[in-house]
């Protein structure tokens, strides 16, 4: 849905987040693509990583936005989605949970970027094109991979949370990156602040883009590929 006249990618805008910082895996949010202090959306927080997604301080956010999870400043997305479903898959996903919301409140397209501390009004900038999340028209998550479901030991077709290792650290398990322990979200995948992630090439950008969409393991490296979706799924 565009309210207004004017959306642009979020391509456009990871080009304009990052005009004056090398993109750096692993480097932290300074240096990814979510460094919005100089996007010419953020009026709000001109100059400012952190002060886009985060407002420390509740006198600085809209009072809709008080009672938000992790000092969170956005607004968030009003959207009813429709759930990814399969024949194959023992869990049930119902709406978008937990810190998967926080996400689509830039994600899914529906809410403006410009919309964070104080600003309740401003709304000419959507994220669209590759970056949207669901895929599909419609705020439909049939074609994307689902989250806010449970990580069930009993489905024989996925490895074990507790034993089974995840992500750049060698230390580390699946269960380590469940919200809760227990729950698949965008996070599990992707590190949004850029520390625990793998550098790698990107499927659908040219020339290869060295962030590889924030992801935890490799999906198209040579000699890893597909390393993410088999860390989790047994096939």
């Amino acid at each position: 849905m565009k309210l207004v006249s004017l959306t642009i990618s979020i391509l456009g805008l990871a080009a304009l987040a990052s005009a004056q910082v090398t993109l750096t895996p692993g480097a932290g949010i300074e240096f990814s693509r979510h460094n919005f202090a100089n996007a010419a959306w953020n009026v709000s927080k001109p100059g400012e990583t952190c002060g886009v997604c985060h407002i420390p301080h509740v006198e600085a956010r809209a009072t809709a936005r008080v009672h938000n999870t992790l000092l969170w400043g956005r607004e968030l997305s009003a959207a009813n989605y429709t759930p990814y479903t399969s024949p194959t898959m023992q869990a049930v996903m119902g709406q978008p949970s937990g810190s998967s919301r926080l996400c689509l409140g830039c994600h899914d397209g529906s809410v403006a970027l410009e919309m964070f501390g104080s600003v309740t009004a401003t709304t000419t900038t959507f994220v669209t094109g590759a970056m949207k999340v669901p895929g599909k028209d419609n705020f439909d998550f049939g074609a994307d991979h689902p989250i806010s479901i449970p990580y069930l030991a009993t489905d024989p077709g996925l490895r074990d949370k507790d034993t089974s290792r995840f992500g750049p650290t060698a230390t580390r398990f699946i269960k380590d990156y469940l919200e809760g322990g227990t729950i698949v979200q965008c996070s599990t995948c992707h590190d949004v602040h850029n520390k625990d992630i793998v550098p790698g090439t990107n499927v659908l950008n040219t020339p290869p883009n060295p962030m590889n969409y924030l992801l935890r393991m490799s999906i198209n490296n040579p000699g890893a590929e597909s390393e993410l979706c088999l860390a989790c799924h047994i096939k």
